[in-house]
């Protein structure tokens, strides 16, 4: 995993799809707040792209602001709470329970 800063200077678009080139790759760019439907606010030339793999490639998920990166242990859903979205959660140090994004599954 790799987090970076970005300016959208630095985004191509390749047939309509936003990409970022970073080392000679193609990294496509996947808004998380368009595969969640959450309305963004007032949007800024600066972003943080986190770059994931993807199954035998990368994707780069772009968030509002990296917040910090620690080591968790993910726990599994029960059936009742799976979704195809989700691997799991954990609970953080701070006592706030999260979910984990499953990045093979984002669109």
């Amino acid at each position: 995993m790799l987090i970076i800063l970005i300016k959208n200077q630095n985004i191509k678009y390749i047939e309509q799809q936003p990409v970022l080139i970073l080392r000679n790759n193609d990294i496509p760019l996947v808004k998380l707040s368009d595969v969640f439907g959450i309305p963004i606010g007032k949007q800024n030339n600066d972003g943080h792209i986190i770059i994931v793999d993807k199954g035998i490639n990368q994707i780069g998920l772009v968030i509002d602001k990296a917040i910090g990166e620690q080591e968790i242990m993910v726990k599994a859903l029960s059936h009742f709470a799976a979704s195809k979205m989700f691997s799991g959660g954990t609970t953080l140090a701070d006592g706030r329970v999260v979910l984990i994004i499953d990045t093979n599954n984002i669109e």
